[in-house]
Parts: C-alpha cells; sequence; structure tokens
C-alpha cells in the first residue's frame, strides 16, 4: 500500500525547517512538501555537502522543486510531490539566500543511526555557514524546475 509522508516545508512563523526533518519511506511511497509563507525550495544535496546542489558533486542529477513563492496570506497550499524509487538516503536543503546555513535541511531514508546523522549534517551544515556561500541549482543549471533525465531516488509526479 503506497503511503504519502507530508513534509512542511518552513513556517507560518518564519521558521527556517522542514518538519519532520527526518523520515523514512519505502520504495513506492510518495513525499508530499506543504510550502509555508514565504520562498522556500527542496533541492536535493549530499551528505557532505548539504548546501550545495547535489550535481555539483557527484553523478546525481537530483531533484529541485524551484522556488515555491507563498504569500503570507495564501488561501492555499503550494504543494510538490515525489515517489520514493528505492530507501538510499535522501538528503535535502531549501536553497533560498541562507536558508541552508540556518539549519532548514532534511534526510530521507537516514542511515541506520538518524541521530548521529542529523548531528552530523548540522555539523556540517554549521561549518558551511561560515566557510561556503550556499549554492541553488542555478549555478549549475536553469532556475526553472524541470524533470531530470533520470533521478537516483525521486521520481517527481503531477502536482495534486
Amino acid at each position: 500500500m503506497v503511503k504519502t509522508h507530508v513534509v512542511r516545508v518552513g513556517s507560518i512563523t518564519g521558521d527556517l525547517t522542514f518538519m519532520p526533518s527526518t523520515l523514512t519511506a519505502v520504495a513506492g511511497d510518495m513525499v508530499q512538501f506543504q510550502f509555508a509563507p514565504k520562498n522556500h525550495t527542496v533541492t536535493q544535496s549530499t551528505f557532505d555537502q548539504p548546501c550545495a546542489p547535489a550535481s555539483l558533486n557527484s553523478n546525481i542529477t537530483g531533484i529541485y522543486s524551484g522556488f515555491m513563492p507563498v504569500a503570507a496570506d495564501a488561501s492555499m497550499t503550494a504543494t510538490w510531490t515525489v515517489r520514493v524509487n528505492d530507501t538510499k538516503p535522501i538528503w535535502l536543503y531549501c536553497s533560498q539566500g541562507k536558508h541552508c546555513q540556518g539549519g532548514m535541511v532534511m534526510v530521507i531514508n537516514p542511515y541506520v543511526l538518524p541521530l548521529q546523522n542529523d548531528k552530523k549534517l548540522r555539523a556540517n551544515t554549521n561549518t558551511l555557514a561560515t566557510d561556503q556561500q550556499q549554492m541553488h541549482p542555478a549555478h549549475s543549471r536553469p532556475t526553472k524546475p524541470s524533470q531530470p533525465k533520470h533521478l537516483s531516488t525521486f521520481q517527481a509526479v503531477a502536482a495534486q
């Protein structure tokens, strides 16, 4: 049976967060990202470079929602849904401004010890906050969201 996991991207109070920041999904499950007001993205990264698109540091094309601007008084929730193709870890961040360095990161299917992974990911993110400029996929490909030729772990599906 296909399960849909819901992840809140940002918050109505302006917190830079994915909620939950860690989840476990099986192949075939769906992950629906629900965007809070302001302007956020869901961008795939790597464990070692959590604030850079996966495509810059690996052979993974990665996923990218594009920027999802939501007005504070919006009556509808912007969503973007992907299908999980396997159980490999998927590292994600928001590529808006300094959101990633502010802690806006998450993982789907963490390794066996999710708490240690979360601490390490956040430590990597904190290091990058002082060492590197955050990047979004526009630095390596067009800013327009697109369907990659292949997806390592996700398959984008039509919006709900």
